[in-house]
């Protein structure tokens, strides 16, 4: 079973980051507020489509862009085996909510 049920990329968007629109058809497809998508991006532009769309950003620390760039990301990862642990803390305080 895959990890992720979906995965869209920038190459098939008809408007491409820093617009929201990728992020608002993932959306869309699962039929969820974009507060409940969590966005994982290098770049300033994955910050500025996360914040146009209203997502909650996690910024990988490697990639293309530059770390100090994403500060204002919601949270920050070093490794692709973090991704798990964001998820579960994420399912847990929503689980509290």
């Amino acid at each position: 079973a895959s990890s992720f049920a979906l995965t869209l990329c920038a190459d098939r968007a008809d408007q491409k980051k820093p617009r929201p629109d990728l992020l608002l058809d993932a959306c869309a497809r699962f039929a969820i507020a974009p507060a409940a998508l969590l966005y994982f991006g290098d770049g300033t532009a994955d910050l500025g489509a996360a914040r146009a769309a209203g997502c909650p950003m996690a910024a990988v620390d490697y990639g293309y862009g530059d770390p100090m760039q994403l500060a204002a990301a919601d949270w920050r990862i070093g490794s692709l085996t973090d991704i798990a642990a964001l998820r579960d803390n994420r399912r847990a305080a929503a689980a509290r909510a």
